[in-house]
């Protein structure tokens, strides 16, 4: 019977239900957690927007009463100065027939104009004397006659009015033009003048007070979507509200009449729309402020909350079966390669890389049982074959390779008697080996870095001569920073390699630049050689970020690996190159306080080599 034959439906089943009542875990942890959040949110952001109901009440309130308080000790001072009182009273009477009357009149009215322009919510103020019945004095149009006037509806209730000692309100319209079917909606304060010595009424001070400037700063205290508020009066109705549509009051009003408190907060339904309803009485005047606020706003943060509980339940839920399924069917995938592996072992196949043991569950204990079978049969023998090779390779002493170097400039130095090209490559060769292959080095100092690659350009320039310099410009300072091995050679090697054109007479000119950034080492190669295309770049940048690179730019690649490798994620690689343009190489490697380290005068920087 094969393995493969021994993994019943039985255990699948079993291990998908398993990972099925894992899943649900964080479903139910959820649903708890957003079931208590929602409990206590709601009592929390009931007590908190209730609280913040009426403080924005309170704020309404203070404006309201604030604005109301100016206008009436701006009224009561023009009431009670018997000079106002004397010269509007002489005025209508006598009229202006002199210049000194005329006199008098500029002073009266600029000194009410004045005293209107700076309280910028005041619409008009009237004047109106009993003992000339038949004028009055306004601040826009000055001394009118009462039948020409257009507004003197307010007239009536003098007589009504004639004792009270207080101000009272009224919610008006008043007519812009005669003409004109246009009106100002105005909150018109009423005072009576009164004689100093016997407090008799001798006329009326009318002050009426923008209805947009209230509804506008009202309209400002609002910090909750779709609230609105009113100023309501017992007897007058509704005095100032922010509605565009039904008056607030007419709604809230009938819910009032079983209630004593001073200010309380209930749900209420207008319109067949639920809102919640806060109402706050004025300790200084009769006035009631309303407040309603849509309940969906009221509780948004519950709604939001809930919401936000279902979807992440429901989301943990789907995640979690949508996980289920994915590990079922990956973890039978890996049995099944496991044992498609062991397989290929005993065919004498190619085999490859084991799975990793996982946790110690049914799954992965059989999954580790056959890891085990495999070794024991077939990876340990491999292994041990690998490990004779490997010894067998390691008895070929390094030094074998430079004795032989040695012998083969002896042998060409024997044949010119003197030295060669071929002597002076062997020369330069057995150095960069020599440097390349002592294991005892993972950092040099990037001065010893210049001066073996500057023995590798040699080689090269013997092999091409005349076909390409190389520039260097490298600070001082830089010279004693740690860096790895063959680190230049490569980027060289990929501009002399793929920069030199068909065309022998064109030289490729090379810059090799060392600059210091912060704590940064910058290097940069740049040479004016054949380049490459855009798409080219592309794919070899792809190329060295996967790993998968091709033969030409071997060098390339393990070079940046290994840079990254010693340095970290800090290292930032950039290549840019162009058809007929050339090619830039920038690296940029952290260096830290490696700065400073001793170098030697000859290997400074701004040398040339050709």
């Amino acid at each position: 019977m094969s393995l493969q034959s021994k993994i019943s439906n039985r255990v699948k089943r079993n291990l998908y239900f398993r990972y099925l009542g894992v899943s649900t875990v964080p479903f139910i942890f959820f649903v708890l957690l957003g079931t208590v959040g929602i409990y206590l949110s709601q009592e929390y952001v009931s007590e908190e927007l209730s609280s913040l109901s009426f403080r924005n009440l309170d704020q309404v309130r203070d404006t309201f009463e604030l604005i109301l308080n100016e206008t009436d000790s701006f009224a009561l001072s023009l009431a009670t100065d018997p000079g106002f009182n004397q010269t509007s009273r002489y005025l209508l009477e006598r009229g202006i027939q002199t210049l000194e009357d005329a006199k008098q009149y500029r002073t009266f009215m600029d000194s009410l104009l004045t005293a209107m322009n700076v309280r910028r919510y005041l619409y008009s103020l009237y004047v109106f004397n009993k003992y000339v019945p038949s004028k009055l004095i306004t601040n826009k149009e000055g001394i009118v006659e009462v039948e020409k006037f257009y507004d003197t509806e307010w007239i009536s209730v003098l007589e009504n009015k004639k004792e009270e000692m207080r101000f009272w309100l009224n919610r008006r319209s008043i007519p812009i033009f005669p003409s004109l079917k246009l009106s100002q909606p105005v909150l018109t304060l009423f005072r009576n003048i009164l004689e100093p010595y016997t407090l008799e009424s001798q006329g009326l001070i009318v002050v009426n007070i923008r209805m947009e400037y209230l509804v506008t700063i009202l309209r400002t205290i609002s910090n909750q979507k779709g609230q609105l508020f009113s100023v309501v009066h017992p007897s007058l109705g509704t005095l100032v509200h922010t509605s565009t549509e039904d008056d607030p009051a007419k709604i809230v009003l009938p819910a009032l009449t079983h209630r004593t408190d001073v200010r309380d907060i209930f749900s209420i339904e207008a319109g067949g729309k639920p809102f919640m309803a806060s109402y706050l009485v004025s300790n200084k005047y009769p006035l009631l402020y309303l407040s309603l606020v849509p309940r969906d706003t009221f509780y948004q943060l519950s709604y939001t909350l809930l919401k936000l509980t279902m979807i992440f339940s429901f989301g943990a839920l789907l995640l979690g079966l949508g996980t289920v399924i994915y590990f079922t069917r990956r973890s039978f995938r890996n049995i099944e390669y496991m044992l498609d592996t062991i397989e290929a072992a005993e065919k004498g196949l190619p085999i490859q890389t084991p799975i990793e043991k996982g946790k110690e569950d049914s799954f992965y204990a059989l999954t580790h049982e056959i890891v085990r079978t495999f070794i024991e049969r077939n990876y340990l023998k491999v292994r041990e074959q690998a490990l004779e090779f490997q010894a067998l390779q390691s008895q070929i002493n390094p030094h074998f390779l430079f004795n032989t170097l040695t012998s083969i400039s002896l042998r060409a130095l024997s044949y010119t008697g003197g030295p060669n090209d071929v002597t002076y490559m062997v020369d330069r060769l057995s150095r960069i080996l020599d440097y390349s292959l002592d294991s005892s080095q993972r950092e040099v100092r990037l001065m010893d870095e210049v001066r073996f690659t500057r023995y590798y350009l040699e080689i090269l320039s013997l092999r091409y001569p005349n076909r390409f310099q190389v520039h260097w410009d490298i600070d001082k300072e830089l010279l004693g920073c740690k860096v790895i091995k063959l680190l230049l050679q490569p980027f060289l090697e990929n501009s002399i390699h793929h920069g030199i054109g068909p065309n022998i007479k064109q030289k490729l000119h090379i810059r090799i630049e060392g600059k210091r950034e912060g704590e940064f080492l910058r290097l940069k190669v740049m040479d004016d050689g054949v380049g490459m295309t855009r798409d080219r770049v592309f794919e070899l940048l792809q190329r060295i970020k996967d790993g998968s690179i091709d033969s030409e730019h071997v060098g390339l690649a393990n070079t940046i690996r290994r840079v990254q490798l010693m340095f970290g994620q800090g290292v930032e690689f950039h290549l840019e190159s162009s058809p007929e343009q050339g090619t830039i190489i920038d690296l940029k490697i952290p260096v830290g306080d490696g700065f400073g380290f001793p170098y030697e005068e000859s290997w400074a920087g701004n040398q040339n080599n050709t």
